[in-house]
This record gives C-alpha cells, structure tokens and sequence, in this order.
C-alpha cells in the first residue's frame, strides 16, 4: 500500500502540472495477471468462483486510496488486507 500511496501522489502532482499521466496499459497488464491468478486459484480451491479480476482490482485501488487518504499506520494495513484476503476465500 505503501508503493501504491507514493506513486499515486506523484501521479497527482504530475496531473496537477498538465502532464499525462495515464495509466491504461499498465491497468490493463494488471488486470491480465491478475486474471491468470485467479484462474489458478479457482482451480485450487484457493478463492471463491464468483470473484473476478475487476471485482479484485476494485477491491485494491479502494483499500488503497482509503489507506492513503486516511494515513493507516502499517499495523492497520495489514489488518485490512487480512480482512479483505479472507474475504476472497471459499466460504
């Protein structure tokens, strides 16, 4: 969350300059590997069937921003991420 906090603020500073700082091929990288994880988890048994990569990817860009905006302290990052891991379980 750390990394993600940082590159986030720097990329808001570059838009706030005029510069063009999208993101699309590196999202869409992302999103692929986060899929091909996902499958290999399904067939596992790792994670839950109904879960896809833009359910995943939602989940992360959103604890993320929280954990930005609200300054977590390391202990609370991992704590949310515990909650948001075990969510991703078959019940």
């Amino acid at each position: 969350m750390e990394q993600a906090a940082a590159k986030r603020t720097v990329s808001e500073l570059l838009a706030g300059n005029g510069i063009d700082v999208r993101a699309s091929g590196p999202v869409t990288a992302l999103q692929r590997e986060i899929q091909a994880l996902l499958g290999r988890a399904e067939r596992a048994g790792a994670v839950r069937e109904d879960v896809g990569a833009a359910e995943v990817m939602a989940l992360l860009a959103a604890t993320s921003d929280a954990a930005l905006r609200s300054e977590w302290d390391r202990d609370l990052q991992e704590r949310a991420l515990a909650v948001v891991f075990n969510g991703l379980r078959p019940a």
